[in-house]
């Protein structure tokens, strides 16, 4: 019998990273013979698409018994609320995929409110005043009662140390615990072109790909490039909360002419293919940062800012170039390196293809089923 997995999340379309990984999660299982059931509170962009690796796609928490019926594991991923998968009238082996630091950080992003400076300590009960200013914030309770449910799941994943440190540090056993990096399989996500072709690489081209929040360090980087002396022009992919006030500082700054914002795509490859560099600006404790890799895999350097898990994939002077968190300057003169040295550029460039190769859909699945085939539930 194949094995079947039923996946439970949030959104069930494409929106951001924890989206792009269940879909192309789904896609490698699927190739590999895996019976993939989706289950979403509700649905997101290109559902069509979306959907196409699933055996099954259900929006709800109601559905999850009844897909869980049969089924050899259930893998939650970027959940709200748990729940549903702890109401569950069978017990099935749980496995949680922690994407991001919701399960452990109240207020979620992993840093403080005054100045966003990024918060080093375990989840305790000064999280409560901290969290109650993020918008739309869950209950306490809730928020309590999920992270039990991670303590507590047969096998937690994470993509990177910097995340399996945080998961320790916040009360999961490390005997539960597995690094599963993700896959950057540029053959078949609809976040990227093709495999080995190099991109075109338009001169001065900077791009950032992701959501435009806060967290994401866009309006650093546009600080950044207001400062570059050489030709330039510079891309932002995406959308979010910070969109408007990014614009507004790109005119404050004298530099809107020569920045675009095209607003979220869902096949960016043609992007990433015509920049010359691709700034990683996080501010936050990124868990492992997707659009970096999908850069590399292409041949694209990258700058990003020393945070999180980013080290998991960028080693400085070999595949890109790390700036120290929130410098500004700093991320100025990395990118006006690259820009004014295409030598230098094209051989970090060269490098990261290579480094990121092994990041396959085969390589996924293969590592997904061995985990799991390894794997003695605690609560059978």
């Amino acid at each position: 019998m194949p094995l079947t997995i039923v996946f439970y999340s949030t959104i069930g379309g494409f929106h951001g990273g924890v989206e792009r990984f269940l879909f192309q999660a789904a896609q490698a299982l699927q190739a590999a013979g895996v019976e993939c059931r989706g289950v979403f509170d509700f649905p997101g962009r290109d559902t069509d698409l979306f959907r196409t690796p699933f055996a099954t796609v259900d929006y709800g928490a109601e559905a999850l018994a009844r897909r869980c019926s049969g089924a050899d594991w259930l893998w939650l991923h970027k959940c709200r609320d748990c729940a549903a998968a702890a109401a569950l009238p069978g017990r099935i082996p749980t496995a949680v995929y922690v994407h991001d630091h919701d399960y452990y950080c109240f207020r979620r992003h992993k840093y403080l409110p005054i100045n966003r400076i990024n918060c080093r300590l375990p989840c305790g009960p000064y999280c409560l005043p901290c969290g109650l200013t993020a918008a739309r914030q869950a209950r306490w309770r809730d928020f309590r009662r999920n992270l039990a449910f991670v303590r507590q799941a047969d096998l937690v994943l994470a993509g990177s140390d910097y995340m399996l440190n945080n998961l320790v540090a916040n009360g999961v056993p490390p005997s539960r615990l597995q690094k599963l990096s993700p896959l950057v399989d540029c053959g078949s996500s609809p976040a990227a072109g093709g495999p080995g072709q190099p991109p075109a690489g338009r001169p001065g081209e900077i791009l950032s790909v992701g959501q435009v929040i806060r967290g994401k360090g866009v309006d650093l980087l546009l600080q950044a490039v207001a400062r570059l002396s050489c030709p330039w022009h510079l891309t932002v992919v995406g959308e979010g909360g910070d969109l408007d006030f990014c614009r507004r500082l790109a005119g404050r700054l004298g530099i809107a002419e020569r920045v675009d914002f095209p607003g979220f795509v869902s096949a960016p490859g043609p992007f990433y293919r015509q920049a010359a560099v691709m700034a990683f600006p996080s501010r936050w404790q990124e868990p492992f940062g997707m659009t970096g890799p999908e850069a590399m895999a292409v041949g694209v350097p990258v700058v990003a800012f020393d945070v999180g898990g980013v080290r998991e994939w960028l080693r400085h002077d070999r595949n890109g170039i790390l700036v120290p968190a929130n410098d500004i300057k700093a991320l100025a003169r990395a990118l006006e390196s690259l820009l004014t040295d295409p030598a230098t550029a094209a051989r970090l460039g060269r490098q990261g293809a290579a480094d990121i190769a092994p990041y396959t859909s085969r390589e996924f699945s293969r590592r997904v089923t061995s985990i799991l085939a390894n794997c003695e539930p605690v609560h059978r």
